[in-house]
């Protein structure tokens, strides 16, 4: 998603590119796409770089996460809660150079073994789906407005 944080994602990019680890990869921008479209690219990606910056929640992260995708980067603050360590690379907010080795980290992954990178996307992807289903939803409304209610 070239539109957050433009200047970290070519830094990181151009890093990556110097030491080789681009080579045989294609980097697809997630940009002027509709829903459909975007849902497509993240099903057929297996890295997802997350550039956020003190985003709510961090949506692209998580819904890349969702779609299989191995998630390198930062958290944007929110999505810490599910940036989970052997299941997504957090990097620290505007650490560029850890980004690129996090990121490198991954693509050799990917690399030497295809299985266990997609394994990893699987786990992730279980994972988020379960802790953001409907029914953990429907839970966490309820037990909100008991509580405001005062029927704890």
């Amino acid at each position: 998603m070239p539109r957050k944080q433009a200047s970290h994602l070519e830094q990181i990019i151009n890093i990556l590119g110097e030491r080789g680890a681009l080579r045989g990869w294609t980097l697809v921008p997630i940009e002027n796409m509709s829903e459909t479209e975007v849902a497509k690219r993240l099903r057929e990606a297996f890295v997802f770089l997350s550039t956020c910056h003190e985003e709510g929640f961090g949506l692209p992260a998580a819904e890349a996460g969702m779609s299989g995708c191995l998630v390198v980067g930062y958290t944007g603050g929110a999505a810490e809660e599910y940036f989970v360590e052997g299941l997504a690379e957090r990097v620290d907010q505007d650490d560029i150079l850890e980004f690129a080795i996090s990121a490198e980290k991954i693509l050799g992954l990917v690399e030497r073994n295809e299985d266990a990178a997609l394994d990893r996307g699987r786990a992730f992807s279980a994972f988020l789906t379960e802790r953001y289903s409907f029914a953990r939803e429907a839970e966490s409304v309820l037990s909100a407005w008991n509580t405001l209610l005062g029927k704890v």
